[in-house]
Parts: C-alpha cells; sequence; structure tokens
C-alpha cells in the first residue's frame, strides 16, 4: 500500500479525534471461547436473560481486573451481549453492570471489529493501548493494513512510528475536512462553472503548499543525516587520536554536559585570536 493509497483513504474521512486510552498498557493472554452468542429464533433475535447479563458482567470484570485479562476476550464479550440487547439498551447495561464508560466498552469492541480472525495474532505483538489506537474508527483501514503488513513480514513497526503515523493520518484527515469546508463555502450559490474553477484554484494552491513542504522535509531530513555522519566522523577522529584515553574523555564529556560546547567555543576563539597575532607579527 503506497503513501499516496493512504493519503487518497485519509481524504475521504471526516472523523473524531483519536481518544485516549484508559486500559493498563500490558500485552494481551491468548483469546478464549465466548459463552453468551447471538441467538436466533427465524428472523428475530432472542434477548439476553437476565442470568446471562450477570454472568457475562461477571466474566468481564474478572477479565479486567486481570484474571486471564485479554483485550479481545472483553471485547467479544461485549460485542455478543450488544447483539442480544434491544437499540440503546447497551449503554444503560455498561453504566449499571460494569466498572468502564460506553466508551471504553466501544474500544474494546473496535479492537474485534477491526482485527478479526488471525489479525488480532499478528497485531498482538504490540503494546495493547497501541492495539486499541489502530482499532479506533478514526484511523484509516489502510493504515491498519500497513501494519500488519509490516508485523507479517518481520518487520514490526517502532510504537513511536505507529503513534507518529495515527497523528499524521489525525493531521491529513483534519486538513481535507477544512479543505472541504473551505470549497463548500466559497462554492456556495455559484453556477457549476464558477464552482469548478474556484476548485481548482484551491486545489492548486494546495498542491503548492504539499511541493513545497514535501522540499522542506527533504531539507530537514538531509540535514539530519548530515548532521548523523559528521558526529560519527567526529568519534571517529578522536577514537583515532585519543586511543586509550577515548574512554576517559567519553566520561569527562558526560560530567562537562552543555559546559563543553561552551568550552570549546572559548578554545576556538583563543586559537583564532592567535593565528590572527601571528599573522600580525609576521
Amino acid at each position: 500500500m503506497t503513501n499516496l493509497q493512504l493519503d487518497d483513504a485519509i481524504d475521504e474521512l471526516v472523523l473524531d479525534a483519536i481518544d485516549a486510552i484508559e486500559i493498563p498498557d500490558t500485552k494481551p493472554t491468548p483469546v478464549a471461547a465466548v459463552n453468551i452468542q447471538p441467538v436466533l429464533d427465524g428472523e428475530v433475535i432472542v434477548p439476553a436473560t437476565a442470568a446471562e447479563l450477570a454472568d457475562a458482567a461477571d466474566r468481564i470484570h474478572k477479565l479486567v481486573s486481570g484474571i486471564g485479562d485479554s483485550m479481545f476476550e472483553v471485547g467479544k464479550e461485549l460485542v455478543a451481549i450488544k447483539a442480544r440487547l434491544e437499540h440503546g439498551e447497551f449503554g444503560k447495561w455498561v453504566k449499571a453492570s460494569l466498572t468502564m464508560t460506553e466508551r471504553t466498552a466501544q474500544r474494546y469492541m473496535s479492537v474485534v471489529e477491526k482485527f478479526d480472525g488471525d489479525k488480532y495474532d499478528t497485531v498482538s505483538v504490540l503494546p495493547v493501548t497501541l492495539i486499541q489506537k489502530l482499532a479506533a474508527p478514526t484511523v484509516p483501514d489502510v493504515l491498519r493494513d500497513q501494519v500488519l503488513a509490516e508485523i507479517g513480514a518481520g518487520n514490526t513497526p517502532d510504537p513511536s512510528n505507529i503513534l507518529f503515523r495515527i497523528a499524521d493520518a489525525k493531521d491529513k484527515q483534519e486538513k481535507a475536512k477544512a479543505e472541504a469546508d473551505m470549497i463548500a463555502r466559497k462554492t456556495g450559490g455559484k453556477t457549476p462553472e464558477q464552482a469548478a474553477k474556484i476548485t481548482t484554484r484551491i486545489k492548486a494552491d494546495k498542491a503548492s503548499r504539499i511541493a513545497a513542504e514535501t522540499a522542506k522535509r527533504a531539507t530537514y531530513e538531509q540535514e539530519r543525516k548530515d548532521s548523523e555522519q559528521a558526529a560519527a566522523d567526529a568519534v571517529a577522529l578522536l577514537r583515532q587520536h585519543l586511543g586509550a584515553d577515548f574512554a576517559k574523555f567519553r566520561k569527562l564529556l558526560n560530567t562537562a554536559g552543555y559546559f563543553f560546547g561552551q568550552a570549546m567555543q572559548k578554545a576556538a576563539s583563543v586559537k583564532a585570536g592567535n593565528v590572527e597575532l601571528r599573522s600580525d607579527a609576521a
């Protein structure tokens, strides 16, 4: 999946911000079977009994409290119960029976929805909080698919990298929404021809901004690589000239901290002054 495809998918989404996660940052245990399942009588869903609801609440309490803790198990229990309740009753049941908000319950269920089957086995190598962030409805499916593909290929992304990509997707969603709102405002009441011209101009301006931002990022990335290489060259030079004293120098550098840079500037200034004095004398 290419970045262009990701951008295209994001442009079609106008969603809310990704919420903070409320569960402990621990890895899930293997998924167990769920006892409650939707029961059908012809085309009619048979409502869950009070005993079934109580049993489900008890299982969920134990899972969340750490007895066989598994986010996926909790999510499946919640999905199954919601399927047995009439519209609007699920939130009331969660509030009355569980020690979580309906919003938190939705996060658990989102994991089941987005990472069903083998997908959960793949994504379970990530921290629990990160799995829930990836399962949020505000995250484009194409981004989830990218992460799953990378993990499946043995290239599990660093959590900070995934968080950055989620934040970047959110930023692009917000920009896409702002652009759509601006186009709607500026083309309101215009003829189709006028609206088309306005839309073309707005998109051209956007393309110009993106090109400028891309060039700026490329410059920054090159400067970063140059700095990393300069640092590596400096260390190699120090090792070459200090030899056995390199470890001593490193210890002194760690102790000096910020003041080492000041001392280097002072030494450079003194050296430059001596060179000027020698030139004058000559």
